[in-house]
């Protein structure tokens, strides 16, 4: 007979608070806040591009330089940092996985996340070549990405 998926989260959170990294991450104290330290420069980074990319594409901004070469100059600046940023997440999750991993909050994020990947990526061609259209890339963009700003500082909270 197949577990409950909370059942299951509950023991995977546990064996995995329990392995020898965990407990490393958990009790060298330095190891947190320096991930945290990236992790929120990380996240500045990418909403200083994603600001400056859509603001660019609304006319607010730079309306002299074309808004290709804008694209070119934020999208990897955000296309790199996401790595950066999954990897210091995990470590975080490592370090006290059932404070993330049972979290709805959290689940939320994760969702917003991949949507506003997959959101980037279908827009990308357009914001390279210029010719997106304001309305479909700056609206969705600007609610995406402060939704997940918003579910990581409620993570704590929840």
């Amino acid at each position: 007979m197949l577990k409950p998926f909370w059942i299951w989260l509950d023991h995977f959170c546990e064996n995995l608070e329990a392995t020898p990294l965990s407990q490393a991450i958990q009790t060298i104290v330095w190891v947190i806040p320096t991930v945290q330290i990236i992790h929120i420069v990380g996240i500045a980074a990418v909403m200083g591009s994603a600001f400056m990319l859509n603001a660019r594409v609304a006319g607010l901004v730079d309306r002299d330089e074309d808004a290709g070469s804008v694209a070119r100059r934020f999208l990897p600046v955000i296309w790199w940092t996401l790595p950066v940023l999954l990897a210091t997440g995990a470590v975080m999750i490592i370090g006290e996985p059932g404070r993330a991993l049972k979290n709805p909050v959290f689940h939320a994020k994760v969702a917003l996340i991949l949507v506003a990947m997959a959101h980037l990526w279908f827009c990308q061609r357009r914001l390279l070549a210029g010719t997106a259209n304001a309305a479909a890339v700056v609206l969705p963009s600007i609610v995406l990405w402060l939704g997940i700003v918003f579910c990581g500082r409620w993570i704590a909270y929840f």
